[in-house]
């Protein structure tokens, strides 16, 4: 598996994440509107590859600094993507240990699982990337 950078939520419609209107001036749609801020965070603020025994609230604290706002997140948009966060963790921990071939070693089809959960990831990245989603 290579390092990975989870993409980031969301990139104003008006602005196209310059932050700028047109005439220069400051956007003011993304807050406005009670959208996320959520243009894609420079490197050094990258949640990058999960850190070895990375607990699932240390990631969340990591996602929640680079995506949420802590100026214009509403409580309720906090507390429905922390349960969210965790849902997904949950399914996918759920689904892994179910969907692994028995045996201490990963198999052939083991790898294509997670491949194919890879591809499916970026896939998705390259549509958030383009607001298709």
């Amino acid at each position: 598996m290579t390092n990975r950078t989870i993409g980031v939520a969301h990139v104003c419609p008006r602005c196209r994440g310059t932050k700028r209107a047109p005439d220069g001036s400051a956007c003011g749609h993304c807050h406005a509107d009670g959208m996320i801020d959520a243009v894609p965070a420079p490197e050094s603020e990258s949640l990058g590859a999960p850190t070895p025994r990375q607990s699932v609230s240390e990631a969340w604290a990591a996602f929640e600094r680079i995506v949420l706002d802590p100026a214009n997140a509403a409580q309720i948009q906090r507390r429905e993507m922390r349960r969210a966060w965790y849902a997904g963790v949950s399914w996918f921990l759920e689904s892994l240990t179910q969907s692994l071939d028995p045996g201490a070693e990963p198999t052939a089809n083991d790898l294509a699982y997670l491949d194919s959960v890879l591809a499916e990831l970026d896939a998705f990245g390259e549509r958030l990337s383009r607001g298709e989603v």
